[in-house]
């Protein structure tokens, strides 16, 4: 169930819908189920909240624009399911199921196509064995780039920091477009074999136990790719 308050401002017969401001404390979820089926069958979406909050909600209504003080969600799980697609080893994007799911979000808003929203707190497993104890950064979306000015990943066996700018035309080919990746860490074998999937028994006897260390500079578009300081070794550097 939900509970919370929100306030309309201004309240009078003159006012048009499309002009309306909508301000809201606090909302609270708890204890909440939700199933979402799209049509054809072609995308299951199964959820239960524990524990979900938002705070200081401020929707214009008129000028578009859209800010969120705080959102949680604690203790959550979520499954998530493309029925037609075949399953595969380790962590399959096309079947998740993910529990322990917590998440906390400051900072949101959306005004004039760009989004920006801090991310101080992200941890969750996945039935593969996939565990993030820890990730935060920030993350801002418009229609022509995303940018992560710091991202901090740390899972039982790897610890990761990056910070990204990347156009959407740099992931089309034959786009001009560009990125720019920094990364400065350590990938732990049991998360690399989780990632390669299928392809984890024919890597595996030629990958020793020892975590992937990488540190370096990386642009370009699916044309081109500048690797500036990169430094990628099993091991330490």
């Amino acid at each position: 169930g939900a509970d919370g308050f929100a306030e309309l401002q201004p309240l009078n017969a003159a006012t048009s819908a499309s002009m309306m401001v909508i301000a809201m404390g606090e909302a609270n979820i708890l204890r909440t189920a939700f199933y979402v089926q799209m049509p054809g069958d072609s995308m299951r979406i199964v959820g239960n909240i524990a524990m979900g909050k938002v705070k200081n909600g401020l929707f214009d209504l008129g000028k578009k624009e859209y800010q969120v003080g705080m959102a949680k969600l604690e203790n959550s799980a979520i499954k998530y399911d493309i029925p037609y697609a075949k399953y595969s080893r380790g962590l399959d994007p096309n079947h998740l199921n993910i529990t322990g799911l917590t998440v906390e979000a400051d900072t949101l808003h959306y005004f004039n196509g760009r989004t920006t929203v801090g991310i101080p707190v992200f941890a969750m497993k996945e039935k593969c064995g996939l565990e993030i104890n820890n990730f935060h950064g920030g993350v801002t979306v418009d229609s022509t780039n995303i940018v992560l000015p710091l991202l901090h990943l740390q899972t039982p066996s790897t610890l990761l920091n990056a910070k990204a700018t990347v156009q959407w035309d740099a992931l089309t080919p034959g786009k001009n477009g560009k990125m720019e990746v920094d990364v400065n860490g350590k990938i732990g074998h049991n998360d690399v074999m989780l990632i390669v999937g299928d392809y984890a028994k024919m890597l595996k006897p030629y990958y020793p136990n020892v975590p992937l260390t990488v540190k370096g500079h990386v642009s370009g578009n699916m044309n081109y790719v500048n690797i500036r300081n990169l430094d990628a070794r099993l091991g330490t550097l």
